[in-house]
C-alpha cells in the first residue's frame, strides 16, 4: 500500500476529511487515534488541531507531528458521497 494525500480539511470534533492520490475520500478521527499516544497529545487541543496541513503526501501540524499516510488510510472510514 502506498496511499498519499492530495488534500486535507479540518472537520469538527477532531476529524479530518482526506483525499488520496488514488481518488478515495475518507474521514479520519484523530481524537480516537491519538488518545493513547503521548507524543501526539497536543493534537487534542482544538486550537492547535486546526493547523493541520498537507506535507509530503500526509497530514502534518509541525515538523514534529504528522501521521503516516498508511495509518490515515487504514484507520479512516470512507466518506459519504453527497447525492447529486
Amino acid at each position: 500500500m502506498n496511499p498519499r494525500l492530495t488534500s486535507v480539511h479540518v472537520l469538527p470534533n477532531l476529524h479530518l476529511a482526506l483525499e488520496f492520490n488514488h481518488g478515495g475520500s475518507r474521514v479520519f478521527d484523530v481524537g480516537t487515534y491519538v488518545k493513547d499516544i503521548p507524543a501526539l497529545q497536543r493534537l487534542m487541543d482544538p486550537v492547535y488541531f486546526v493547523r493541520a496541513h498537507l506535507a509530503h503526501g500526509t497530514v502534518a501540524w509541525s515538523d514534529d507531528e504528522d501521521i503516516c499516510p498508511d495509518t490515515l488510510y487504514l484507520a479512516s472510514t470512507p466518506a459519504q458521497q453527497k447525492a447529486a
